[in-house]
């Protein structure tokens, strides 16, 4: 490489190395959001996991989100036994 590729080279390297950039996730900080209220519409199993798992719990103050949940679940029959009745049944979720 001549000098002036390499030199062009190390400025790209120092240029884009310094940008600022950083990875969202890098940070563990705690997303501090508030949900004044929160309506379930739907399944209530479905719905019952989806707060569960977001451990969400409901506050009395004015201010913050309301947050509405609204569930489907489908069945599909995907396979028949021999006197045409379902055997196995594929979920779906909308």
């Amino acid at each position: 490489m001549t000098i002036i590729k390499k030199f062009f080279f190390i400025m790209l390297l120092f240029t884009l190395g310094n940008c600022g950039y950083e990875p969202m996730k890098l940070k563990k900080e705690t997303i501090n959001t508030k949900i004044q209220n929160f309506q379930l519409e739907g399944d209530k199993s479905i719905n019952k996991r989806i707060i569960s798992s977001l451990s969400i719990k409901k506050q009395g103050k004015t201010s913050g989100y309301k947050l509405v949940i609204k569930s489907n679940k489908s069945l599909e029959t995907v396979a028949k036994n021999a006197g045409g009745d379902a055997t196995i049944y594929k979920q779906r979720l909308l």
